[in-house]
């Protein structure tokens, strides 16, 4: 339910893996005493619930603290000071700053979900911190090797950096930029009236045409190559 669209942690867990989430609910938060038993209990079933939710992923580190900060997060929407910042607003420009914390508190988080070990999460942490002074040394380096130079060394660390990773090089890099961005509009086009309605207002020849294109990439993406289910590494 378009959960990157959603304002707040919580929020973000009504949209996101639903399923996962509504069981974890009602077979750990709830019997756990839910919001029954007082804000400091409830703040306690919420952490436990979620660092239980990262352990069903693996039983290892990174994913114990995945669960953690999903727990903290929430515990700290709930707290006086995330209710004073105004959750409830109607504002559209709260709204979208909502929107915003809430993306990269959820990617941030990401980090410690995909990385192989705690180490390497902060190994990813601390180059995401280094990239404020990465840039500026960029625009220091404008002054002196002009825009030209400057976006020339950089396409070329780009492609040193890129590169090697699973041959995730520049292209794919620019492609995976284009369909993410084509996700994002189709995800906003769809947001109050679901896309099934949508194109069924359409033109019966511009319905049957979208319908051979879809036919036709899921033909040339076909691969028989067996891919292992994701949550089979679980």
């Amino acid at each position: 339910r378009q959960p990157y669209f959603a304002r707040s942690i919580t929020d973000f867990w009504r949209r996101w893996h639903i399923s996962l989430s509504t069981w974890l609910k009602d077979y750990l938060y709830i019997p756990l005493g839910g919001n029954r038993k007082g804000a400091m209990r409830q703040k306690l079933n919420l952490l436990i619930t979620f660092l239980l939710s990262g352990l069903w992923h693996g039983a290892a580190w990174h994913f114990v603290a995945w669960g953690a900060l999903h727990g903290v997060f929430q515990i700290i929407e709930r707290s006086a000071v995330g209710q004073r910042i105004g959750l409830a607003e109607k504002s559209r420009v709260l709204k979208a700053v909502q929107v915003c914390v809430t993306f990269v508190l959820v990617c941030f988080a990401w980090i410690f979900f995909r990385a192989n070990s705690i180490g390497d999460a902060f190994v990813i942490i601390a180059k995401l911190a280094a990239l404020p002074a990465e840039l500026a040394g960029y625009a220091r380096g404008l002054s002196q090797i002009g825009i030209v130079g400057t976006v020339r060394e950089a396409f070329q660390l780009g492609k040193d950096v890129a590169h090697p990773i699973e041959g995730f090089g520049l292209i794919a890099f620019g492609l995976s930029g284009i369909l993410i961005g084509i996700l994002i509009l189709s995800d906003i086009w769809t947001r109050e009236t679901p896309g099934v309605i949508r194109i069924m207002q359409k033109p019966l020849v511009l319905r049957w045409a979208g319908y051979y294109a879809l036919s036709l990439v899921i033909w040339l993406s076909w691969t028989n190559n067996a891919v292992q289910f994701i949550y089979f590494t679980f």
